[in-house]
């Protein structure tokens, strides 16, 4: 059942007196998206996002269009590169001194609207000239991350949500895997893409845009952002005081709709809730590498068409906030890089990496805004009747398992998954050129736990308990060297640590060389030293 409040009458009514119609020269029919081509009826093909962009470039002298890589399937990956002058390079950027902002969609090709609300905004910021923000950002766009997924377009994927009638494509990629569960593990060539684009263009500012599952209510947008606790203290706070608040008054000025945080009800509607701030999901992992990652999810009962206008006015309004916070931005985020190139040292257990957590609420009460529902066939519905739900919102972490920061880990060199997913992430790496006797902590895996079912082709595992023991360690010639006074120190000991709540042991990188009651492959050496290193050969990453 679709809520009456989302009429597309009732919202074309709303834009107009917004004047958000204002007369302007319709694009080229090149220019135009399959979204606008077919009213909304059909969202494009890869071919045709392709041609899409192609065209763009040719008509826009501010835009260059590469290639972030390819599909499991070999569909390329495509990367807008908007600014005024033009810029075709991550150097040519940082010679620039502008702040690099991107947004991506797609990650789950049956939420369409975010591929279409991108190619409209790149046409917008580029034609018939360059938009204001230009002047001030790079801007970078990719629009369809799931190629193979969207390619899949069927009218029975996600049928409740309201079109666009002629189908979307799947959730997984085709390897099967869920792209949003994959930021630690990194197996899909996908993510793989998209993190070497944030490791090349270290964009300050990245939105991942998405439609809801789920529960009724009022809101066109709800947003995430930075939530992990072990997130650098000041993204932290930004994040759970005024920055969502900051871009959603923006949003709210500029469109008709309204904007809440992302989630859902909790069965007696005393509470909302949203997922949990584990670093496989892309937001949480772009906080742990010191950037702001901003989730975008439109409401997925509302029409098509306005969950497009929303999700562009959104990503519009993120930018926006970056250019009206530029000298802010450039405070914070630096002294976050820096902070994590001093850390691990300290007595101040401040800095502890948090491993666990438990989510607690944030203070203060929010209201819903939803719809009195009734029960039929079993499921809860909306009627057209309002109603607004006072709640607690459970943004919040509390720690539950810390550990101190350790000087550097130190990994054998046949775990040869574990050190090349670290180099995928960018995590800064070193190899020992000759052996070392060396006085570390081990940690003993005393009891090991394994999901009993699959999840994304991996059975998870979660260390139950261990025993951390100091003694002389003889590191063989070749060993890897993981400095945790690094800008990527905090994702590579959340990636690293044997208890963490979601790191390599968890996604199994280690394969049988992680046992219940054998000691823990990385070990950590906690007071400085001298050795003899040199920096480990790049990836081959073909």
């Amino acid at each position: 059942m679709r809520p009456a409040h989302y009429s597309r009458c009732w919202l074309a009514t709303l834009l107009l007196a917004y004047g958000l119609f204002a007369a302007a020269a319709a694009p080229a029919e090149e220019l135009l998206t399959v979204a606008e081509k077919t009213d909304y009826q059909a969202t494009s093909r890869h071919a045709e996002v392709m041609a899409f962009c192609q065209a763009l470039g040719k008509q826009s002298p501010l835009v260059r269009q590469i290639s972030m890589g390819k599909s499991n399937e070999g569909r390329d990956l495509p990367l807008l590169i908007l600014s005024d002058p033009p810029i075709a390079t991550p150097e040519e950027a940082r010679r620039s001194g502008k702040i690099v902002v991107m947004a991506f969609a797609n990650i789950h090709a049956g939420e369409v609207e975010g591929k279409e609300a991108m190619q409209m905004l790149a046409r917008e910021l580029t034609l018939p000239q360059g938009h204001p923000l230009l002047k001030k950002l790079v801007i970078l766009i990719n629009p369809i991350l799931n190629a193979d997924g969207n390619e899949k377009i069927d009218p029975k994927h996600r049928a409740h949500q309201g079109g666009p009638t002629g189908g979307v494509g799947l959730r997984e990629n085709a390897q099967g895997l869920d792209l949003n569960r994959d930021f630690v593990k990194l197996r899909s060539p996908e993510i793989r893409a998209l993190v070497d684009c944030f490791n090349r263009w270290d964009p300050w500012l990245i939105v991942d845009c998405h439609s809801t599952n789920g529960t009724f209510h009022r809101f066109l947008i709800t947003y995430d952002g930075p939530r992990h606790p072990s997130t650098d203290p000041a993204i932290h706070k930004l994040s759970q005081t005024e920055l969502l608040d900051e871009i959603r008054r923006r949003f709210e000025a500029q469109s008709p709709y309204k904007g809440f945080f992302y989630g859902f009800f909790t069965q007696d509607r005393t509470s909302w809730y949203g997922y949990p701030p584990q670093p496989r999901y892309g937001i949480q992992y772009v906080a742990l590498r010191n950037r702001l990652g901003i989730l975008s999810e439109a409401y997925t009962y509302a029409d098509f068409k306005d969950r497009v206008a929303a999700t562009k006015a959104f990503v519009l309004s993120n930018f926006q906030y970056v250019v009206d916070q530029d000298a802010f931005l450039r405070r914070l985020l630096p002294a976050a890089d820096q902070r994590s190139a001093n850390l691990g040292m300290e007595a101040d257990r401040s800095h502890d990496l948090v491993l666990r957590y438990k989510v607690v609420p944030l203070p203060g009460r929010y209201d819903v805004l939803g719809y009195v529902e009734e029960v039929k066939d079993g499921k809860r519905v909306p009627t057209s009747q309002t109603k607004d739900y006072p709640v607690t919102y459970l943004g919040g972490t509390e720690p539950t398992l810390t550990v101190k920061r350790p000087w550097v880990y130190v990994i054998p060199p046949e775990q040869v998954a574990v050190i090349a997913t670290l180099q995928r992430h960018g995590v800064e790496l070193h190899e020992l050129t000759e052996p070392k006797e060396v006085e570390a902590e081990i940690t003993l895996v005393n009891q090991l736990r394994q999901a009993e079912r699959p999840f994304q082709n991996v059975r998870l595992l979660t260390t139950q308990q261990t025993t951390k023991r100091t003694a002389a360690v003889n590191l063989p010639s070749g060993s890897v060297i993981v400095p945790m006074k690094q800008r990527l120190g905090t994702l590579a000991g959340v990636l690293l640590e044997a208890e963490s709540e979601d790191g390599f042991l968890t996604w199994n990188l280690f394969g049988e060389s992680v046992k219940e009651g054998a000691d823990y492959p990385v070990v950590r050496i906690l007071q400085p030293m001298e050795w003899s290193t040199r920096p480990l050969p790049p990836l081959n990453q073909d």
